[in-house]
């Protein structure tokens, strides 16, 4: 006969043990909630950083095209008054 496998049931170990478990899971938790707080706060200073960006870049977007809009304004008032008028016939 061979025994492959032992199975061990109720193990009631001493009360050092335990307390040192609970310790060790305790700060496990602790260090858990305070990578997840760190890593929320990052994320949340790498999307208020995004949104800046953004409105930075849509303000300079926004200035470009009214420039633009501008000078052409200006072109065709000025292309205006160089058209030659059509003069008034004497009736």
């Amino acid at each position: 006969m061979k025994v492959l496998r032992y199975e061990i049931k109720n193990i009631q170990p001493p009360q050092d043990v335990l307390a040192a478990m609970e310790k060790q899971m305790r700060a496990e938790r602790e260090k858990r909630a305070v990578i997840l707080t760190s890593e929320g706060q990052r994320d949340a200073a790498i999307n208020t950083a995004e949104g800046e960006k953004q409105q930075v870049i849509k303000a300079s977007e926004a200035t470009r095209q009214q420039q633009i809009n501008e000078a052409e304004d200006r072109h065709r008032r000025s292309w205006r008054s160089r058209r030659p008028r059509p003069k008034a016939s004497a009736a």
